[in-house]
């Protein structure tokens, strides 16, 4: 298993000086790992890990996951947010397991949310997984030309729908991934984008709606509006009754 085995791909809108420190820092304490950040560049570039390359972008979130594809060379891509962290104690059993196991397009592992561990598993039928807990195989997402921009919120779900129905997915039990919750999806503002996003995404592969996996992703979605909407509505009302 080489050092560029593995590689991770960061979409940030704004490369500033906070954001790069994490960047250095995130590339520093995963040296064998390759990192490929894409963003608006807004600081000096100085004193860059050797395993660490910035693409001066300013695109949509999918598109930069397109042109950090792209422009690693690892056999494998995990994609992270500016916030997420890797679980360093993780790194090498999941590099083990990538080299000992045979190729993938899709590889399933569990991820952390807060120190929570949520477990996650291929069971040999078409499902949707979280994306911090997927790891790639980079010449299938060239293959299937990336991730599409038809979709504002979950084109990750409807690469992992492509793959998987184009090739081999498999298990790993380790998580490499703690996810920073939080973001557009999860906010409830756009939910109503995402519900009809998930439908077009589900019936495009011919994935059927009538399972677990699409109840949830809509009712979690529903929680998600209802807790935006009824924050919004309290924050109305304190404020008139302030005044």
């Amino acid at each position: 298993m080489t050092c560029s085995s593995l590689g991770v791909v960061i979409p940030v809108k704004l490369i500033n000086a906070a954001t790069l420190a994490k960047l250095i820092s995130t590339a520093g304490h995963a040296q064998r790992l390759s990192f490929v950040a894409v963003g608006k560049l807004a600081s000096a570039t100085v004193g860059l890990p050797a395993n660490l390359t910035l693409i001066d972008s300013d695109c949509s979130i999918y598109a930069a996951m397109n042109e950090g594809t792209r422009r690693a060379s690892a056999e494998y891509l995990v994609y992270m947010g500016i916030d997420d962290c890797l679980i360093e104690e993780n790194i090498s059993r999941v590099l083990v397991s990538l080299g000992s196991s045979d190729p993938a397009s899709l590889v399933i592992l569990p991820f952390l949310v807060q120190a929570r561990l949520v477990r996650q598993s291929f069971k040999g039928k078409t499902a949707s997984f979280h994306h911090q807990g997927v790891v790639f195989k980079r010449s299938a997402v060239l293959a299937a030309n990336g991730y599409s921009e038809d979709y504002r919120l979950h084109s990750d779900l409807d690469l992992m729908f492509r793959l998987q129905l184009a090739g081999e997915v498999k298990n790993i039990p380790y998580p490499l991934v703690s996810f920073a919750k939080g973001g557009a999806t999860t906010s409830g503002r756009h939910a109503v984008t995402s519900i009809k996003e998930f439908s077009a995404i589900y019936k495009a592969n011919g994935v059927s709606r009538l399972c677990w996996n699409f109840a949830f992703s809509i009712a979690l979605t529903t929680l998600y509006w209802a807790r935006f909407f009824l924050s919004g509505f309290g924050r109305k009302k304190a404020g008139a009754m302030a005044s």
